[in-house]
């Protein structure tokens, strides 16, 4: 992300990265030139929870098309794997609750939003299962 801040090519651009956010679990960077894109496999154990977070995260997807959200990264949610993960082993790809791809690109992470965008994508999944879990109370 620092590279893409600067504006500057990562030396491995176009390398699949898969970074482990939980036990067992990863989400992916693809690095390009000028964007990354972030990909989550969507996990869940509950099946209740599984129904609520495919729900919730169709509605993130459309959220991002209100006004005021303009400026954020593009989302994008799917039942299946995007091309990006081609040749991902298939445990990798084992997701119940479909694909969350968030593309980042130079004026997301500029300044002092680095920091803030790599919180937020960091914790995304704990995002999503906070606010399906408030489903129920």
């Amino acid at each position: 992300m620092k590279h893409l801040a600067s504006k500057a090519v990562a030396p491995d651009a176009d390398r699949l990265i898969a970074l482990m956010h939980r036990p067992k679990e990863s989400f992916f960077l693809i690095p390009q030139p000028e964007k990354v894109t972030v990909v989550f496999p969507m996990r869940f154990r509950d099946s209740i929870d599984v129904v609520l977070a495919t729900s919730f995260l169709q509605e993130f997807m459309e959220a991002r098309r209100t006004a005021g959200l303009n400026n954020a990264p593009p989302c994008h949610w799917s039942p299946s794997p995007p091309l990006e993960l081609k040749g991902v082993p298939a445990h990798a790809l084992n997701a119940n609750a479909g694909f969350v791809s968030f593309v980042i690109f130079p004026r997301h992470v500029e300044g002092e939003k680095l920091d803030r965008t790599v919180w937020s994508l960091s914790t995304f999944h704990a995002y999503v299962s906070y606010h399906i879990k408030c489903c129920f109370f």
